[in-house]
């Protein structure tokens, strides 16, 4: 099965995220949504979960393809999800980067699967540049990274041999 458009992984990709999520936090509310066709700020206004978010959530003006909320009675974390028909690149990091330096999420991942490319993984292995996919650092905590992965169509989830940064999906 070979996906030409980011499009066609979005139904795979969101029930992955659903059952990853409930099989991690069996005991929270699982939400997890297709948002590449509106903003983060203006789902997260319609389905009325604002209270559970850090008070900036109105301002979350970004537009990612697959969102996941993982709520209990007082706060929800957040998993982005980029879907990429061709491979992962630099450019794809940085937009991710970018977004989850704005909204936070306890998890950034960008799939394809077409895996990562050359240059990319030149940098992250060969050169040791893994500092890269760092977005955030919170206080006493270990760093947050994006976690790429290459998409495998047949099982329909990330292919575990390909996760950097190996046990990003642990």
């Amino acid at each position: 099965m070979t996906l030409q458009k980011e499009q066609e992984m979005y139904p795979a990709v969101e029930q992955w995220l659903r059952r990853y999520l409930q099989q991690r936090y069996p005991r929270q509310r699982i939400i997890t949504q297709v948002c590449a066709f509106r903003r983060l700020n203006k789902l997260i206004n319609q389905l009325g979960i604002g209270a559970l978010l850090p008070h900036e959530w109105a301002s979350w003006d970004v537009q990612v393809d697959i969102v996941g909320f993982v709520c209990s009675a007082q706060k929800a974390s957040i998993v982005l999800i980029e879907c990429k028909s061709r491979p992962i690149a630099l450019p794809h990091l940085s937009q991710m980067i970018g977004y989850c330096r704005v909204v936070r999420p306890a998890m950034g991942l960008i799939l394809s699967p077409k895996g990562i490319s050359n240059s990319l993984k030149r940098l992250l292995t060969i050169f040791g540049r893994q500092d890269v996919l760092v977005y955030d650092q919170p206080h006493q905590q270990a760093a947050r990274y994006v976690t790429l992965a290459r998409w495998d169509a047949q099982s329909k989830s990330p292919d575990a041999s390909s996760v950097v940064p190996s046990g990003g999906l642990s």
